[in-house]
């Protein structure tokens, strides 16, 4: 199996990988395993039914996993597809375990219908996403600044190691989808930042929030750190 299916085996059934993964055995092709595994939603009895139903006729989980989403169309935004929404959880693990005691991190994406307004699907997002996120007023931003604000949420940390893995962090949030446009909210608006991203050294706590969404054709994706209660 590929290491992408062995990550998404450990995410939805932390307990249960090995037997998950006897399942999966008499499936071949790879993008079938990540179907079925997407569209059990971590459940077992689920996870078997589908894995006949591939064995039939492999064409279902694929299409039901790539070209459907589990909620009705009409909300502005909803949840992305399975096979989307799996990839886009496993990495929003990751970003969200850069929060700690004094604050907290959220990522979130979903598909919208196109066209709508933009601003809409940012606010629609952000309320779906992160809904402690208070008094958000959202402004388009070039690309760079989006960026900038990104980076600054997924490198502050305490080590070197976890240091440079914002880049790489970076790339793999932008490339969820092919960027349209970028809004950014931020309180206040004037945030103590550096040049390079770093926070400016005060004795004051860092009681600020950043949010950033992305858009792309049809998906919105996004990133909210605020202050927490530690």
């Amino acid at each position: 199996m590929t290491r992408d299916v062995e990550v998404a085996l450990k995410f939805l059934f932390p307990q249960r990988a090995e037997k998950a993964r006897a399942l999966l055995e008499t499936l071949r092709e790879e993008p079938v395993k990540w179907a079925v595994l997407a569209l059990s939603q971590g459940k077992e009895s689920k996870l078997a039914s589908l894995v006949r139903e591939a064995e039939s006729d492999y064409r279902n989980p694929l299409m039901w996993a790539n070209s459907q989403s589990r909620e009705p169309k009409g909300p502005t935004v909803r949840a992305l597809p399975a096979a989307e929404e799996l990839a886009f959880a496993i990495h929003a693990r990751e970003l969200e375990g850069l929060g700690f005691f004094d604050r907290l991190v959220r990522a979130g994406a979903a598909v919208f219908d196109p066209p709508r307004d933009p601003l809409s699907v940012v606010r629609a997002l952000s309320a779906r996403a992160a809904r402690s996120f208070r008094n958000p007023e959202w402004r388009e931003a070039p690309l760079q600044t989006a960026r900038f604000l990104l980076l600054h949420v997924m490198q502050r940390s305490f080590t070197a190691a976890e240091m440079a893995r914002a880049p790489p962090l970076l790339a793999e949030f932008e490339s969820f989808a092919e960027v349209k446009g970028a809004f950014t909210s931020n309180d206040p608006s004037e945030l103590p930042l550096q040049p390079d991203g770093r926070p400016r050294l005060s004795p004051d706590p860092l009681n600020y929030q950043v949010g950033v969404v992305l858009l792309g054709h049809a998906r919105a994706w996004g990133l909210w750190m605020e202050h927490g209660a530690g």
